[in-house]
């Protein structure tokens, strides 16, 4: 699949505007079928992009929404959210929640997860065997490996049975304008 992000604005600047006119940017793309060919699109989004029209332009069976963490990750914002996850889901979207989803305030959450990311540059290599038996004992979640630059974080990661990679050890971003 390919991840789409628009890395022209900084973390601060990521709105659910920002969110609409990249999605409005890609498939008003002349060959927007060339760039994605029949492959998924995982779309980082806001929380708030959640909600807006925007999602009923795109076929949700080719799309992955890929939902951030709560700043804070307060348990009455994260419960807060949980309606709007659920009907995102049923209308047919799969989402991709962070590692920080195997921690106990998003437990609400898991059940939602179609993928989760497994950042290799920020978890200690020991924490990778018991994240991944974790998240096969309590959900369904396919995992990714993210942020794989290295041949042995790649190794560490096939050998607990990651089979899902991301990162610059395979691929560099490519800029679409």
């Amino acid at each position: 699949g390919y991840e789409l992000y628009d890395r022209s604005l900084g973390a601060a600047a990521h709105t659910a505007a920002s969110d609409a006119e990249l999605l409005f940017n890609v498939l008003s793309h002349a060959e927007h079928q060339a760039l994605m060919g029949r492959k998924t699109m995982f779309i980082n989004c806001t929380h708030e992009s959640l909600v807006g029209r925007h999602l009923e332009l795109i076929h949700p069976e080719r799309v992955v929404l890929e939902i951030p963490p709560l700043e804070g990750n307060s348990p009455a914002e994260i419960e807060a959210r949980l309606p709007v996850l659920m009907e995102v889901k049923r209308k047919g979207f799969r989402l991709a929640f962070s590692q920080v989803m195997l921690t106990r305030p998003y437990a609400a959450w898991l059940p939602l997860a179609s993928y989760i990311k497994l950042d290799m540059s920020q978890l200690k290599p020991e924490l990778i065997e018991p994240l991944v038996k974790f998240a096969q004992k309590h959900c369904t979640a396919k995992l990714i490996a993210e942020k794989v630059e290295t041949a042995a974080q790649h190794e560490l990661a096939a050998q607990h049975g990651i089979k899902l990679f991301q990162g610059y050890w395979f691929a560099t971003p490519v800029l679409v304008k």
